[in-house]
């Protein structure tokens, strides 16, 4: 329903213009045909948007590089997930304009009826979602803003189809994801990876890099991105003489890097410097001088184990650094938004971005 949305596109049918307007209503009439009736399903993945194939210069050369959420959490499915754009107010009214407009070429192509796609993760869903909604405005917070962008979607979607075409929308009962909406909050709508995280003992892995801080005795790593580099800031800690614990909810230590060199490079550092690996669990608790671990595979949240840690160093997903936006905007400068200011992301898109800019009139 938006071009920001696009997932699959030789599998999955785009309605944000209207030349989708004609083949749907071909659709509809051989389904009236056969005296049945026909809905679609509006969705926006949000997060979850594929960016492969509009990175490919000949899909669209003014294409988006990275998706819009709306806070800068990255997928939990997934390590070393990209870290999408914090949408602004003027992107989620686009969105919720561009959610009735859909539905109004649905209407204009004759369809029955449209659905909101309010589940399984995207876009309606994570604003829904205490897990990738940290926001803490008119859009995120409490369970009533959180609320705030379904249910203007639902509004303008029922005013774009008026009261002769019905309108639904689909939702799912729990995601299975630790720190996600479970059963008793869906019931609320149709509260909230953690105490302690807050402590004075607890750092970020740049800090140790940069060396604003150096952690010392007992130290718990948390590598949330499986990439080279909570592995490599152990290894770091260890030689400084720290016991330290690398964690990680994924099945191995440095995942992302088996197809590179750097995991054949890694892992005798790790093991050379006696850095204990504990995969398959993730945080919960901070109390004191302990931590909590829960087992990933196990839903319930029963089978866990403490870690003494008087440090937590986190690696985890990056987030823009954008404060020249407000100001610039404020005093009428023109200027554009690119790379990591945009959503943290690698070297290749900050070039191509800048290039991109570099091109334009």
């Amino acid at each position: 329903m938006h071009p920001s949305s696009l997932a699959a596109p030789l599998a999955i049918g785009s309605i944000y213009d209207d030349r989708a307007i004609e083949p749907l209503a071909r659709v509809a009439e051989a389904v009236h045909a056969e005296g049945a009736k026909l809905a679609i399903q509006l969705l926006h993945t949000g997060v979850r948007s594929a960016l492969a194939f509009k990175q490919d210069t000949r899909f669209d050369p003014d294409a988006e590089w990275y998706s819009r959420a709306p806070s800068q959490i990255p997928l939990g499915e997934t390590p070393g997930s990209t870290t999408p754009k914090a949408m602004d107010d003027a992107e989620i009214e686009e969105i919720i304009t561009a959610f009735g407009t859909a539905a109004e070429r649905a209407a204009a192509a004759g369809l029955d009826g449209v659905e909101f796609h309010l589940s399984h993760g995207y876009l309606p869903w994570q604003f829904l979602s205490p897990l990738y909604n940290h926001r803490d405005d008119a859009w995120g917070g409490d369970t009533e803003r959180r609320l705030a962008f379904p249910v203007r979607c639902l509004d303008e979607i029922r005013q774009a189809v008026g009261q002769d075409r019905f309108v639904g929308y689909r939702i799912n009962s729990t995601s299975f994801w630790p720190g996600d909406l479970e059963t008793p909050d869906i019931v609320e709508v149709v509260a909230q990876p953690v105490p302690g995280w807050e402590s004075g003992r607890t750092a970020g892995w740049d800090e140790v890099a940069e060396g604003t801080v150096a952690p010392q005795g007992r130290v718990v790593v948390v590598d949330d991105q499986s990439d080279a580099i909570a592995p490599l800031t152990a290894v770091l800690l260890a030689q400084r003489g720290a016991d330290v614990a690398l964690v990680t909810r994924w099945p191995m230590i440095g995942m992302e890097t088996i197809l590179d060199v750097c995991l054949e490079w890694i892992y005798p550092q790790l093991y050379a410097a006696g850095v204990a690996m504990v995969p398959d669990h993730f945080i919960t608790a901070i109390d004191g001088d302990r931590v909590t671990l829960s087992l990933v595979h196990d839903h319930s949240g029963r089978t866990t184990r403490e870690l003494g840690a008087d440090w937590v160093v986190m690696a985890t997903a990056r987030r823009s650094q954008d404060a020249l936006r407000a100001p610039l905007q404020a005093r009428g400068i023109s200027f554009e938004v690119i790379g990591d200011a945009v959503a943290p992301r690698g070297t290749y898109e900050a070039v191509y971005e800048g290039h991109r800019q570099g091109r334009k009139p």
